[in-house]
């Protein structure tokens, strides 16, 4: 379970790795969500937008991997789900 100092901090990665989203900076908002993974491994809304951002940036397998972990965590994460989904058809 995350403290609520911690989802805090993972709040602010969040919003974070958004806004270099919308900017396109993929490359800056995996550095920052890898950077918090570290100390919450286990975040699924985490590897969830870290799957997201490789997916953008055609790293497929990594993006996949991603999504598993977001639904190890959180196996009613829809977004995971659905992403994931799109990714394994593809493949």
């Amino acid at each position: 379970m995350i403290k609520k100092k911690e989802k805090s901090e993972v709040a602010k990665v969040l919003e974070m790795s958004a806004f270099y989203m919308m900017n396109k900076k993929y490359d800056k908002a995996v550095e920052v969500l890898k950077s918090a993974l570290v100390q919450s491994p286990d975040d699924a809304d985490l590897n969830y937008n870290l799957g997201l951002n490789c997916e953008i940036m055609n790293k497929t397998e990594e993006a996949i991997e991603m999504y598993q972990k977001a639904l190890a965590t959180n196996p009613s994460h829809k977004h995971a789900m659905e992403h994931l989904a799109k990714l394994t058809e593809i493949k």
